[in-house]
């Protein structure tokens, strides 16, 4: 049987500086780990699959792991594999980034860890990405601060146009961990003041922290009794692809992203939380029906397709605000954020709508709010 391991544990400092948990965009796209390469080929998954690195030539516990990154739409995602035999067992251990596409959203334990809560990409896509950090206070952990593992992202915004989001949610392993509590992690609750954070730092191309730039947190749970403002209120776990703005970053002219994870459910020996969260559609812009890295005619068609739709909508159907809900807030998204890209010079996006796009925008508000007077 084999059983997933830390490969700090063995390792130490040399397994963080092996590890290199970074992605370096070089092209213009946006990864949807849809279509990805290893060495160099195209790699395709098999059915409840993951490619999470590999390791040509099984070694005894005391060798290192093998760094096989894979690449996505121009960007490369860092991860660290290896095969060990010690004392008759047979163990894997690995860390960085995955490509994934499991649906297993009921089976709890760290034999499920390369699964997405949602159980596929964003609007129903079957890949995605996993991050899996591991306590590690080589990379900077500081148990005062409940900080363990730095995951940078190198995103260019100078030859992608910025990074204007990206979509965020749990793992299965993760979401039933704190729903239930796993081993030494314990289930959330409000007694305990419980979360599990998410914070994203922009940084230029040294690595250091943009100065004036504020980070952005995103709680994939959170029981906190009290909270800062405008916090989403009541406890929660997140359990749906959920959209992070990080246009503040494209702005202040960040050139890499920095993620770190924190937890209130910290044990001797770092957080007891599974310390994993999925990523998908980086960068991505609300307008963007088509994922197409342009918001354009193409996305106004979709809008218009699906309008008045409620309760369920998704992101490829027009729903930019994730309300379940194809109406105004929706189309003023994609009005603000007209003829913007994900790379730039784009062949075909303007700045302003064409006059048929307008029409057609006004007359679905128009016919929005003569219903909703007639509602009242």
């Amino acid at each position: 049987m084999k059983r997933s391991l830390d490969l700090t544990t063995y390792f130490g400092p040399l397994a963080a500086l092996i590890v290199g948990v970074t992605v370096q965009v070089t092209a213009a796209g946006v990864v949807d780990f849809e279509r990805f390469s290893v060495d160099g080929a195209p790699y395709t998954l098999g059915a409840e699959d993951s490619y999470h690195g590999y390791d040509s030539e099984p070694s005894p516990i005391n060798e290192l792991p093998e760094v096989h990154p894979f690449t996505c739409a121009g960007a490369e995602f860092h991860n660290a594999y290896g095969d060990y035999t010690y004392q008759g067992f047979s163990y894997y251990g690995w860390e960085g980034w995955a490509v994934s596409n499991v649906t297993d959203t009921t089976t709890p334990g760290y034999l499920n860890e390369y699964s997405a809560i949602t159980g596929g990409g964003v609007c129903g896509s079957s890949n995605y990405g996993v991050a899996y950090l591991p306590d590690n206070s080589w990379w900077g952990g500081d148990p005062a601060t409940e900080v363990y593992r730095r995951a940078p992202i190198e995103v260019a915004h100078t030859e992608i146009g910025g990074h204007h989001g990206v979509y965020i949610t749990n793992t299965t392993y993760a979401y039933l961990a704190m729903l239930n509590g796993e081993g030494p992690a314990r289930a959330f609750t409000a007694e305990n003041n419980d979360y599990l954070c998410l914070t994203i730092t922009g940084l230029d191309k040294q690595g250091t922290a943009v100065a004036g730039l504020e980070t952005v947190d995103f709680y994939l749970a959170d029981f906190r009794q009290s909270r800062e403002p405008g916090a989403v209120e009541g406890d929660y776990i997140v359990d749906g692809w959920a959209w992070v703005d990080l246009s503040s970053f494209v702005e202040g002219g960040a050139d890499q992203l920095q993620f770190v994870l924190s937890s209130a459910d910290v044990g001797d020996y770092g957080i007891n939380t599974p310390v994993y969260f999925a990523m998908d559609n980086l960068p991505s812009i609300p307008g963007d029906a088509s994922l197409d890295g342009v918001v354009n005619r193409v996305d106004a068609l979709i809008l218009a397709s699906n309008w008045g739709e409620q309760g369920g909508a998704h992101w490829v159907e027009g729903d930019f605000n994730a309300d379940g809900v194809v109406g105004p807030a929706d189309a003023s998204l994609m009005a603000a954020n007209w003829g913007q890209s994900v790379w730039p010079d784009k062949e075909g996006s303007s700045a302003v709508p064409e006059p048929s796009v307008m029409a057609l925008l006004a007359g679905l508000l128009f016919g929005w709010g003569t219903l909703w007077r007639r509602g009242r």
